[in-house]
């Protein structure tokens, strides 16, 4: 089987793949809702330890629900730095221009064609761990956390659909997101 996309990466292309890596996992989400989680918990002790005066053990328990709020706000304010960086990355490599890629596969050999700044890399079989299905994007991740993403309007050779059905065929977990 023989895939093609030819990819046009652009600023919002570079921010939703991020993104993605950062919010879409399961592990990031689930640390965030128990983050949540459990300042609700401390905010329900602190109003309760109010009502029945317990002051010395109040200041603690909103001392520690400020702690998790801070962790939350670091939390957030991370993704959007880890954006801007592989944004800076992706310009700095690039001679200052958002690449045009070509990547293809056959028979599990992985290529990618950098039309933009001439950088090629050449054909390999990466590990691939698992296949992420958004609505507008395939994410490819691999054994030593290389992430691949490929616009479903960007496959010139086979589809989206065939692209996943070969890595469920192969054994890999293929996951809507």
């Amino acid at each position: 089987m023989i895939f093609e996309v030819h990819v046009k990466t652009s600023e919002k292309s570079v921010k939703d793949a991020s993104n993605f890596v950062f919010w879409r996992l399961p592990v990031r989400k689930i640390s965030f809702i128990v983050l949540l989680a459990l300042y609700g918990l401390l905010l329900l002790i602190a109003v309760a330890t109010d009502i029945f005066y317990f002051h010395s053990l109040n200041f603690y328990t909103i001392l520690l629900a400020a702690f998790i709020v801070i962790l939350v706000l670091i939390r957030v304010l991370g993704a959007d730095a880890q954006a801007k960086t592989l944004q800076k990355r992706t310009l700095e490599m690039n001679g200052g221009q958002y690449p045009e890629i070509v990547w293809r596969m056959e028979d599990g050999m992985l290529s990618m064609e950098n039309l933009t700044s001439g950088n090629n890399v050449q054909p390999y079989r990466p590990s691939v761990k698992a296949v992420y299905d958004t609505v507008e994007t395939v994410y490819l991740f691999t054994e030593t956390k290389v992430v691949m993403d490929f616009p479903k309007n960007s496959f010139t050779k086979g589809t989206p659909e065939e692209f996943m059905d070969y890595y469920r065929s192969r054994g890999v977990k293929v996951r809507k997101a």
